[in-house]
């Protein structure tokens, strides 16, 4: 894929950049390539050989969707939580996702939305209702309809289903207006096609349509234990490491996963939309002076 997807120019800047940078985002129209699997190799006479790690462990890595409404968040300051975990999913370590993400935010003295029953409903009230979230969090089944992207399921509670069609209206102002974080932690959602009236899916919905501030999303099957573990630990950093940015989160959550089971594609299977160098604040929102 390197030699496919970097012509000659571009690999000869890349041989340059990469010695003095540890960010790396890529602008694109097209969310179905792979840039995460890219491992550089060059072997081009005269040069010093380039023999380099996945792209997602190289750099801090992250994508935009172009066009975009705005460009990506340089900051996202969460006061407010919305964990949308199916409780009769069968994801015995969704369980586990949501009990700690509700335990940090409510350690931390943030405002959550942690429905039960998460389905369809309750996620429709939330999105259009007019209560700031600036982090939604899914953890449940998903998949990609490769000839409808839109139509690309998160799979919630009661057998209900939202997918990236859904987000019109208030749904889609709501989300502007509050730059979310937006972690999809479900099987190939992260992918995206076309469709009849351009780029589909949930990724390419999130930021090119809602505007939102960031997305993680996987761009395949995930293993739940994995994925919780990925959760687990990005969130963790993002409370723990001072000054963490979003980029170094994600990468240091992709390198536990891969330590934990190397043979297993968990780890490179998420991907992030937004500014590799942003900040995620999870602090709650001044009171007011009585």
């Amino acid at each position: 894929m390197y030699r496919d997807l970097f012509p000659p120019e571009l690999r000869r800047e890349y041989r340059r950049f990469s010695k003095h940078v540890h960010t790396l985002q890529i602008v694109s129209d097209e969310p179905w390539i792979p840039w995460e699997l890219i491992k550089p190799y060059d072997d081009e006479a005269g040069q010093e050989r380039i023999d380099h790690d996945f792209l997602c462990m190289q750099f801090e890595l992250a994508r935009w969707a172009c066009p975009a409404p705005s460009s990506a968040a340089a900051e996202i300051a969460v006061d407010a939580l919305a964990c949308i975990v199916p409780s009769d999913s069968g994801l015995v370590e969704a369980q586990r996702e949501r009990d700690d993400l509700t335990a940090l935010v409510a350690a931390l003295g943030l405002t959550q939305h942690v429905p039960a029953p998460a389905d369809l409903a309750a996620v429709e009230t939330l999105l259009r209702g007019s209560v700031p979230i600036q982090l939604w969090h899914f953890a449940c089944h998903g998949d990609v309809h490769d000839t409808s992207p839109g139509k690309s399921p998160l799979y919630l509670a009661n057998g209900t289903q939202l997918v990236p069609d859904d987000l019109v209206g208030r749904a889609q102002t709501h989300l502007k207006s509050d730059r979310p974080l937006v972690f999809l932690n479900a099987c190939r959602v992260g992918s995206g096609g076309l469709s009849i009236t351009g780029l589909g899916g949930w990724a390419n919905v999130l930021v090119g349509a809602c505007g939102v501030g960031a997305v993680i999303a996987p761009l395949w099957s995930v293993n739940d234990e994995l994925a919780y573990e990925f959760a687990r630990v990005f969130y963790d950093d993002l409370r723990t490491q001072p000054g963490c940015t979003i980029g170094q989160a994600v990468r240091r959550a992709r390198r536990h996963a891969r330590d934990a089971a190397p043979h297993n594609a968990t780890w490179l299977a998420y991907t992030l939309y937004a500014h590799p160098n942003a900040r995620v604040r999870l602090t709650a929102a001044p009171q007011p002076i009585a």
